[in-house]
Parts: structure tokens; C-alpha cells; sequence
């Protein structure tokens, strides 16, 4: 294989791999034919009964997410750092190989059948917190864990889908 096939090769893997969209191509794929730069208008998520403080939590990004052009939500509020935990993944271990020696503080449990996490750390207090988040409220498809401090929130069939920064 030559130098700039398997170069190829590889961008074709790492974009297959993230299985992420870009902004455009989330409002491309949603049909969305507002004009650029305006505020498309608050989103809400489906009726999921969910009374954790992860899932009132997602509303509220659902919400704030109608109010920038492409959706991009700041995670800020929630702490100095945030990761996202896919489901399927043991969200204490993150917490504590993210944010070693940060007390964590969550009144959550960690089972992660039908959720998926934001890991919160807060630098100035040395805690962590877990927020447990259903999957049916507010999906994160990731495979992998994405700490970052900005999302974005796009409609995908019913159900409001997290995509993160390019």
C-alpha cells in the first residue's frame, strides 16, 4: 500500500471509528433548512419517565440547545472538566482514572443498562460527580469515553443524539 492509500486507509478508519457527525452534516441529515446563523428554536426530548438529577439535567441541554444555530451546548456549568461515559462502561472508574484523588459525590447508582454518563469534576472543591443519563432521553452513541466542555444536541429519529465537537 502506498504512503497517501494508507493514509486513506486510515482517516476512512478514524471516521468510521468516531461515527460522528459533523454540525453540517447533522443538519443536512436532519433536514434542517433554516437559514444559517439563526436559532433553530427549543428542541424537547421524548416523554421518558426518568427522575434522576442526570436526566433532568439532559432536559436542560435539550432545551439550551434550541438557542445556538447548531445546537452546541456548553457543559460549564456542570464542572471545570467533563467526560461522557458511554453505557456498557463502569462510570467510577472513569471518574477516579480521570480525576484522581477527587472525592466523588453522587447520589446515583452506576448501573449503565439503558445509560450513559456525564463525569463532572470541579477542580476548586476536588470532587467528582456522576450524572446517570437514559438513553432514550438523550442518546450518546459514542463507543468511547469524550471529555470535552462543549456538545452538540441533533434530532435523530425520535430521540435527541449527542455529537461532540470535530
Amino acid at each position: 500500500m502506498k504512503g497517501s492509500e494508507a493514509r486513506r486507509a486510515f482517516i476512512v478508519s478514524l471516521a468510521l471509528l468516531l461515527a460522528v457527525a459533523t454540525p453540517a452534516q447533522a443538519q443536512n441529515a436532519a433536514g434542517d433548512d433554516r437559514a444559517p446563523g439563526k436559532p433553530r428554536g427549543p428542541l424537547t426530548g421524548p416523554e421518558v419517565h426518568c427522575t434522576t438529577k442526570g436526566c433532568d439535567i439532559a432536559r436542560r441541554l435539550i432545551a439550551k440547545s434550541g438557542e445556538h444555530e447548531r445546537g452546541w451546548v456548553s457543559l460549564h456549568e456542570h464542572g471545570d472538566e467533563v467526560c461522557l461515559v458511554p453505557r456498557a462502561r463502569f462510570a467510577a472508574y472513569y471518574a477516579e482514572r480521570y480525576f484522581p484523588g477527587y472525592e466523588i459525590t453522587s447520589e446515583e447508582n452506576f448501573d449503565s443498562d439503558g445509560y450513559w454518563f456525564i463525569v463532572a469534576g470541579e477542580s476548586e472543591r476536588q470532587e467528582v460527580r456522576i450524572f446517570k443519563i437514559d438513553l432514550r432521553l438523550l442518546n450518546f452513541p459514542a463507543q468511547f469515553v469524550i471529555c470535552t466542555t462543549n456538545i452538540g444536541i441533533e434530532i435523530q429519529g425520535d430521540v435527541p443524539t449527542v455529537y461532540t465537537p470535530p
